[in-house]
């Protein structure tokens, strides 16, 4: 099972099951894995300054081994939060490089979601299941 801090790569049914990121697979850093079955999950993505605009909070963030296992500099939205409930992520969805972001950086992506709310999202098990073979 995954926990708090790590980061994994799932494919999500946002905003429906049809949509681009339902079709392929982002990172997520998990702030928060408390019963069995809920996890919060936070998206990061390729960063692309056309992004910038839509996001009131955020995090830029340079890969870096000793901090988190990003391939390329990343950008954390830190505007909504998902929220999966009744499905069991394992650690197959766990990256390679690294398995989590280091305490510091966790800890700015806290602060950063705090700073003025965000929105949260939660996301059908069904779906989650459906785009994702191994929940």
């Amino acid at each position: 099972m995954i926990r708090q801090k790590d980061v994994i790569t799932i494919r999500m049914p946002y905003p429906n099951i049809h949509s681009r990121l339902a079709k392929k697979a982002h990172m997520y850093i998990c702030k928060k894995h408390d019963i069995e079955s809920e996890y919060e999950l936070i998206k990061c993505q390729s960063y692309k300054t056309k992004d910038l605009p839509y996001l009131n909070h955020r995090i830029i963030e340079d890969a870096d081994i000793r901090r988190n296992p990003f391939n390329h500099r990343s950008l954390i939205d830190c505007d909504k939060l998902f929220l999966c409930q009744n499905i069991n992520i394992s650690d197959v969805f766990l990256t390679s490089k690294r398995r989590d972001v280091c305490s510091d950086l966790y800890d700015d992506i806290i602060n950063e979601l705090n700073e003025d709310g965000f929105d949260t999202i939660s996301l059908p098990a069904e779906d989650m299941k459906c785009i994702n073979d191994v929940l």
